[in-house]
């Protein structure tokens, strides 16, 4: 039986991603985030940030994933405030990304 992210097509999958990303930073900081998620969804995470034109946060989430469970406090908070500032993205880039995938 699949659950939770499994569940989700490509495209909710990326969307759910973003938006998990965005909530985790603004309520409870990053490693909320990295914390729930095991390397390979934070690449996932990095791909869907990307598809949207955030390529600083797409970055940084690949490294974070890469140094995986141990990131560089500096690291995490540059990524944390990229997230909280919706640097390189907004709603209508994440809309786009959606309309061209369905």
């Amino acid at each position: 039986m699949r659950s939770g992210l499994d569940t989700l097509s490509p495209v909710q999958r990326s969307v759910f991603l973003i938006s998990e990303a965005e909530v985790s930073c603004d309520m409870d900081g990053i490693d909320s985030f990295v914390g729930s998620h095991e390397p390979a969804v934070l690449l996932e995470a990095s791909e869907a940030f990307s598809a949207v034109g955030a390529s600083a946060i797409a970055t940084g989430l690949q490294e974070i994933a890469r140094a995986s469970p141990a990131a560089d406090e500096g690291l995490l908070a540059r990524v944390n405030k990229l997230i909280c500032n919706r640097s390189g993205y907004d709603a209508e880039s994440i809309a786009r990304y959606v309309a061209s995938h369905t």
